[in-house]
Formats: C-alpha cells, sequence, structure tokens
C-alpha cells in the first residue's frame, strides 16, 4: 500500500486529545481498508486480523472513558442561596469552573451537549444495526452479494447530522485558549440562569446515564465477527473482479461507523465533564467561610 490516509475526525479543537491517540490505530486501520490498492493486497489478506486489533482499541476507549463509576449532580441548596442573597454585579467575578477552553455561557453549551447526546445515545440505532443488516445481507444473499454499486442510504442522510454536530461544538472552544475557570460573569448572564442551569444538567444527566455502552459494545462485536464472516465468504465465491468495490464499501462504511462511535463516546465524555464543572463550582462556593 503506498498511501495511507491519517483522517481528520474534528473540525474543532478537541479538548480530549487523549482518546483520539488511543483510538488511532482504529481509525487508521479503517482509513487504509477504505483506500487499499486490492490488485497488491488481496481482500482475505488486507483484513486479516484487523478486526480483531479494532474490538481491541475500541474497548480500550469504552474502558478508559465510559466505563467509570455512575456520576451524581451535587445537590445546590447552599449554593442557591447564596446566589439568591448576593446582587449579581457583587458576585460577577466569583470564579466558576469550565471544561477547557469553553467560551460560551453554560446555557449556550448546554443547548448544544444536550441534543449532543441525545443522538450520541442513539448510536445503536441508528448507526450500528443499519450497517449490521447490510452486511448480514450480504452474507445470506448471494444475488446481493454479487451485485455491483451497493450503497448505505442510512449513513448517507446521518452525515450531514455528523457535520453539524461538530460545528456547533467548534463554536464553544476558543482556539489557543486552555482555561479550567471562568467569571461568573463569563458562564451565565444574570443570577437567574443559575436555575436552568441547575435543572437542564439534571436533564443532561438522565441522557448521560442512557448512554448504551454495554449494547453498543456488544453490537460492535458482533459487528466485526459479520465482518470476518463475509470476508471468509467472499474469498470462497472468488469475488476477484469487484473487489475493490466491496472492499472500499466495507472500509468507508467502517470508517463512517467509527467516526459516528467516537463522536458519540466523546460527546458522553463531555457531557460527564460538564457535570464534574457544574459539581466543583458548586463544592468551591459552598466551602468558602462566609457561605453558610
Amino acid at each position: 500500500m503506498d498511501h495511507i490516509f491519517q483522517p481528520n475526525i474534528y473540525s474543532d479543537r478537541d479538548p480530549d486529545q487523549n482518546m483520539i491517540q488511543m483510538n488511532s490505530l482504529f481509525l487508521d486501520m479503517i482509513s487504509q481498508s477504505a483506500y487499499c490498492d486490492c490488485q497488491s493486497q488481496p481482500l482475505k489478506q488486507f483484513f486479516g486480523d484487523f478486526y480483531t486489533k479494532a474490538r481491541f482499541s475500541v474497548e480500550n476507549t469504552f474502558d478508559k472513558f465510559l466505563s467509570s463509576a455512575p456520576i451524581e449532580l451535587r445537590p445546590a441548596k447552599l449554593f442557591q442561596r447564596f446566589v439568591d442573597e448576593h446582587s449579581y454585579a457583587d458576585i460577577i467575578q466569583y470564579r466558576a469552573e469550565i471544561p477547557e477552553g469553553l467560551v460560551v455561557t453554560y446555557l449556550d453549551y448546554l443547548k448544544v451537549l444536550a441534543p449532543a447526546q441525545a443522538s450520541a445515545n442513539d448510536i445503536v440505532k441508528d448507526v450500528i444495526d443499519p450497517f449490521s443488516q447490510f452486511v448480514g445481507k450480504m452474507i445470506s444473499d448471494e444475488i446481493f452479494r454479487n451485485q455491483a454499486g451497493h450503497q448505505i442510504k442510512e449513513f448517507a442522510k446521518l452525515e450531514p447530522e455528523y457535520v453539524k454536530i461538530n460545528q456547533e461544538f467548534a463554536k464553544c472552544f476558543g482556539k489557543n485558549d486552555y482555561r479550567a475557570s471562568a467569571a461568573f460573569g463569563e458562564v451565565v448572564k444574570r443570577n437567574g440562569d443559575w436555575r436552568q442551569v441547575f435543572s437542564q444538567t439534571a436533564a443532561l444527566k438522565k441522557l448521560y446515564q442512557d448512554y448504551p455502552v454495554q449494547e453498543l459494545t456488544k453490537k460492535l462485536n458482533r459487528l466485526y465477527e459479520m465482518l470476518d464472516e463475509l470476508v471468509d465468504q467472499i474469498k470462497l465465491d472468488h469475488y476477484e473482479q469487484v473487489e475493490k468495490e466491496v472492499t472500499q464499501l466495507l472500509g468507508n462504511g467502517m470508517y463512517f461507523v467509527a467516526k459516528m462511535v467516537e463522536l458519540s463516546a466523546l460527546t458522553t465524555f463531555r457531557s460527564r465533564t460538564f457535570i464534574e464543572t457544574i459539581n466543583t463550582t458548586v463544592k468551591n462556593i459552598e466551602e468558602l467561610p462566609n457561605v453558610k
């Protein structure tokens, strides 16, 4: 293979570079499958241990970023009373925790994060199941398998949503801005906003807890097994004449699956991070000596 395409998954500055590094092997292998030279690297030889390594990479990502103990939202009665008893001008310079580099208010960020988390929670229904059904039909239906001109329509209609979510996140973070705290005046526009922040963060926590980690892991593993089976079947069919097309189709399909899985996992990680910043903000204020 003369050329290895290096995918650029996120257009915004990603606050979690560790996740990208953890998943880089998985994404590199997927992108290679979409751009491989099938004349020099036959399908079965190319896919060899591809899915075994991909499974290992994804599971490591889940273990590191999605297997933490459940997070709870800290009660904020004392914090809310403190805010209610002071004018906005008097506490505008108090410090609040923020996700690193955040440049919008809490409520503006929640307008992006909550819908993105809801979308992330549909990763199995919208992405894994349709692609698995497509692969399953290629395995079971020889006529379908031997037809040229296949396409996966479900992914085409999801691509605009993927782009939109990334663009919306990009607007929330500043380039070369690594601050982890900001003044109250930067995270809320008025004291009354705090009640909305807490209620909307509570709703976000419920969405965060609904992310289907176990189901996603199970169905991804099954998808990899099906792809192995399909590769074996194509080899038995002596399907060399359209091998390149099939390889590109599987590669492009898996590449999109990887993009969506990573986006959903990172969104869930961002949700957890935001809940933690709210908890820390509340804790820091309530521990001040003049707060009772």
